[in-house]
């Protein structure tokens, strides 16, 4: 099996190359490039539809469904083993920090009222908690939307994730006045300094 080669062309978004190699070598489906599945490399990748593609061949896992934004595969998992719903991935995040990054706000949803840690931080040199994930994740829409769904779960709006930058940081770093406004009025902190001195509006 060539997994280097296997994870290149799925990074290339190359989906001959992919499904060439998977024909060769079924059992790359299975294979893991430092933990993280193709399914995942895909999404992380930028790959959506390749990622969707690889999904149809595999019984997704927690972290798998929470990306894709598959409700029934959450349900599924959980019904088998509640206790994954907070569970660290081998690079270091839990579904709801997927969820929030990639946008699934019906996962979001279903993973919080599962109770999913709302405040859980990365275990990897990010240090993200789920409301970072959120606030620097897809389009705009569903930024605010996983935003707010987090911070009326009880996220803790001025946590601080690497660097010591906030959400209000990030919001601010990428120009999205509604997001700035929706942090605010849960109590962001506008002075907040990051390791480097720097407050939100500074990164605007």
């Amino acid at each position: 099996m060539d997994k280097a080669s296997f994870f290149n062309a799925i990074g290339q978004g190359n989906e001959i190359k992919v499904f060439e190699l998977l024909k060769q070598s079924p059992g790359l489906i299975a294979c893991r490039q430092e933990g993280v599945s193709p399914v995942l490399y895909a999404s992380y990748q930028g790959q959506p539809l390749l990622a969707k593609e690889l999904a149809a061949r595999v019984d997704l896992d927690i972290w798998e469904a929470a990306a894709l934004n598959d409700v029934g595969a959450i349900q599924r998992v959980l019904a088998e083993n509640g206790a994954l719903v907070s569970l660290l991935a081998r690079d270091g995040f839990s579904p709801l920090h997927l969820a929030a990054f990639f946008g699934a706000f019906e996962a979001l949803k279903e993973l919080l009222g599962a109770g999913a840690e709302v405040n859980q931080s990365a275990a990897n040199d990010s240090q993200v908690q789920p409301l970072h994930s959120a606030v620097a994740g897809s389009d705009r829409e569903s930024r605010l939307n996983c935003t707010q769904a987090l911070l009326e779960a009880g996220a803790e709006v001025n946590a601080r994730q690497a660097g010591g930058f906030s959400a209000l940081h990030s919001a601010y770093h990428q120009q999205h006045p509604e997001l700035v406004a929706l942090l605010l009025a849960f109590g962001a902190d506008p002075e907040a300094q990051a390791d480097d001195g720097r407050v939100p509006k500074d990164l605007g």
